[in-house]
């Protein structure tokens, strides 16, 4: 309903251009805040008792490459992917 309210008084292209500029801006600000971390690679592991489904452990590794304001992400060393609701998936 709010929205719907939102777009009768504004009209479906100013919402449009203002979602835009909102990400825009949000994306302006994430490439600043990543740029502030030094160069390099940051690695972590964890490890879950279970999925939920099957009743064995399960190892997330992580490999977070940061170069200028881009970070890659690699879980090689991972488990494979789980029955259960703990997947990792691309955003």
């Amino acid at each position: 309903d709010r929205l719907n309210g939102i777009l009768d008084r504004y009209g479906d292209e100013t919402v449009v251009e203002a979602i835009a500029e909102l990400r825009r801006r949000a994306a302006e600000q994430m490439r600043a805040n990543i740029s502030a971390i030094p160069d390099g690679t940051y690695r972590s592991k964890a490890f879950v008792d279970s999925d939920g489904v099957i009743n064995e452990p399960l190892t997330i590794a992580l490999a977070v490459q940061k170069q200028g304001d881009r970070l890659t992400f690699d879980f090689t060393g991972s488990s494979k992917p789980c029955a259960g609701p703990m997947n990792s998936v691309l955003a």
